[in-house]
């Protein structure tokens, strides 16, 4: 019996998810033993970790977690005395610090989702940062880097630590739940009637500044799409009070009657499902897990060129061009400019959502879902173990 370790950092949130679906395909996997501890606990976080053992309730101030570090040492030092695991696997940096600092014989994976470059304005996390990447990661056995730009990140600027022990290591998306979770019907009449009888273009995601939605709703005013009855959805959890900003935008834009907000979603594949494509507006992001989602269920996707992990999920990494001054069209999707030059974004955003509508784009291939498939990723894990 194989006994596997999970430190997360939390019950809430994008890595508590992607930390939920690697649980669940861990525990499907034949002879394993699976635990999972968090750092803190939210009063809202996932079910399937409400039982979980944690070090604290919510979140203290950066000073406050630093003051904590030899308690959580102590405390992952005898999970895993108690425990005694093979395996144990730690998500974010801070995590990873504590797999190493709790010792043990076990395999210490650390999975890392983007650069500490950005917390370079944080002086102190980013100079703590910089310890534990010089003095504590290297005694990683493994660095799990969830997509090729972390990858090299590593490899340019951290060249003490072993490359053998680095790999490029997707998120697990479990696909068939996803497939099935889209067949759920739509309850709300206003919603189910919206999506029956409109043409939607959907946004999925936190509306929050770094997501970037007024550059989609000011891309979709100046594309073709509400003249052909196309609407404009968005999805997700409102951060910043922008929905308010938004809607009065598409009010002056004269467009409000084509833009809609439903809101968070516990299933947001329903909706996913329904539309004729998905967009994501984001100014930054490691590996967009709603792009992947979207291709899942066979919908073409528009994503600004926010992070080279969406050249990964388009299968043309090998074209990457962290200056791309116009649209690269790719056989499920197209990706347009992320520069300075905000109108520039603006307009080939725009060029993108007329183009992403046509039948070409009905027939979504996606090679790249092999590699985020649970079989693929777990045998990636498992083979870690000495």
């Amino acid at each position: 019996m194989k006994k596997i370790l999970m430190i997360i950092p939390s019950n809430y949130g994008t890595i508590s998810r992607c930390s939920l679906n690697l649980y669940n395909a861990l525990r499907e996997a034949k002879d394993c033993e699976v635990k999972v501890v968090m750092v803190h606990k939210y009063r809202t976080g996932f079910e399937e970790f409400e039982n979980c053992e944690f070090f604290m309730e919510g979140e203290g101030s950066f000073i406050r977690s630093l003051l904590q570090s030899i308690g959580r040492t102590r405390w992952i030092k005898r999970i895993k005395k108690d425990f005694k695991p093979n395996l144990t696997i730690s998500m974010l940096p801070g995590c990873s610090t504590l797999n190493v600092k709790g010792k043990g014989n076990d395999c210490k994976i650390g999975i890392f989702h983007a650069p500490n470059t950005q917390i370079q304005g944080l002086k102190l996390q980013y100079m703590v940062s910089q310890f534990s990447y010089r003095y504590v990661y290297p005694k990683l056995d493994k660095l799990f880097c969830v997509n090729k730009g972390v990858y090299e990140f590593f490899l340019e600027n951290y060249p003490w630590i072993e490359k053998t022990k680095m790999e490029v290591v997707y998120n697990v998306h479990p696909i068939n739940k996803i497939k099935k979770l889209a067949l759920e019907s739509i309850e709300n009449n206003e919603e189910l009637q919206l999506f029956k009888e409109k043409k939607v273009i959907l946004f999925c995601g936190r509306l929050e500044f770094i997501k970037a939605p007024l550059r989609l709703l000011t891309a979709f005013r100046q594309s073709i799409l509400p003249s052909q009855g196309y609407h404009l959805v968005f999805i997700g959890q409102e951060r910043q009070v922008l929905w308010n900003e938004l809607k009065e935008s598409a009010a002056s834009m004269g467009i409000d009657q084509f833009v809609h907000y439903i809101g968070a979603q516990n299933n947001p594949y329903k909706y996913m499902a329904r539309s004729a494509a998905l967009v994501s507006s984001s100014k930054s992001e490691g590996l967009p897990g709603v792009l992947i989602e979207s291709l899942i269920l066979g919908k073409p996707v528009v994503t600004t060129n926010s992070s080279r992990g969406v050249w990964e999920i388009l299968s043309c990494d090998e074209h990457y061009d962290a200056n791309l001054q116009e649209e690269f069209r790719t056989t499920d999707g197209i990706i347009t400019p992320n520069t300075h030059d905000e109108q520039l974004n603006v307009e080939q955003l725009a060029l993108a959502l007329n183009e992403i509508v046509d039948e070409q784009y009905n027939d979504v291939k996606a090679p790249f879902l092999k590699k985020v498939t649970s079989k693929y990723i777990i045998d990636k894990y498992l083979n870690c173990i000495k």
